[in-house]
């Protein structure tokens, strides 16, 4: 992470308005009681299911930085694989590191699957790219600031500044409990799009789930940004 600094030293465009339009939607919104999942690779990669997800708070030297969600993922790759089966990992976040203007980070990591029942293969592989979709199913290209490859083997970071399209993004998150994003194994090539069900908690309060967790984190980091000297 510590590579990201000098990135996010540079000034993003001013977030007041977005930041202001984002929190009604993340904060006033009701979410109904989480669905616990049971991980299992039986019959899951015919339909793309979510395995987990997870909200988390990200500290650093104590300090509170931001909010993130975890989470896991079976599916086909019909666009580079033919059809076999990958299982898609990382996390999306919102971190506001101290003097800087805070910014979305998306972590995919991507494993291609071979084998049959308790005998499956995890291979990493190598990705190109990646993009956050909004509400509306557009990515936030337009927002990228830079993407390298992760300390996870078949992982890569990308970091985005807070635009018009972050608000949407949140808002998909809250009324529809999805985390959509796309991919793509080769640079130029065609993206792989993945939902993630938002609904499929792993850990913590069952009565809460990811969204309601992530929402009381935002709320705080909110409090703490408009707090925070410019």
């Amino acid at each position: 992470m510590v590579s990201y600094l000098a990135v996010l030293n540079r000034r993003s465009p001013p977030l007041q308005t977005v930041v202001l339009r984002m929190l009604p939607a993340l904060l006033s919104l009701t979410c109904p009681s989480a669905v616990l999942a049971t991980p299992t690779t039986q019959n899951i990669f015919e339909y793309g299911k979510t395995i987990a997800t997870s909200a988390f708070v990200d500290t650093r030297d104590g300090n509170f930085l931001g909010c993130g969600i975890e989470f896991e993922q079976l599916a086909l790759d019909k666009t580079y694989k033919q059809g076999a089966p990958i299982e898609v990992g990382g996390s999306f976040e919102m971190i506001a590191f101290p003097n800087n203007e805070p910014v979305l980070m998306l972590k995919v990591t991507l494993d291609d699957i071979s084998g049959e029942g308790d005998n499956l293969t995890r291979v990493p592989a190598t990705l190109a790219n990646s993009a956050l979709l909004d509400n509306d199913g557009y990515p936030n290209t337009k927002a990228k600031i830079r993407s390298s490859q992760g300390e996870t083997p078949g992982s890569l970071l990308t970091v985005f500044r807070i635009d018009a399209s972050a608000a949407s993004v949140f808002e998909r998150i809250v009324r529809k409990k999805e985390l959509a994003f796309v991919f793509n194994r080769e640079a130029g090539g065609l993206d792989i799009p993945i939902t993630v069900d938002l609904s499929k908690s792993s850990v913590g309060d069952k009565t809460a789930g990811t969204v309601r967790v992530f929402q009381q984190c935002f709320s705080r980091l909110y409090k703490q940004i408009r707090s925070s000297p410019k």
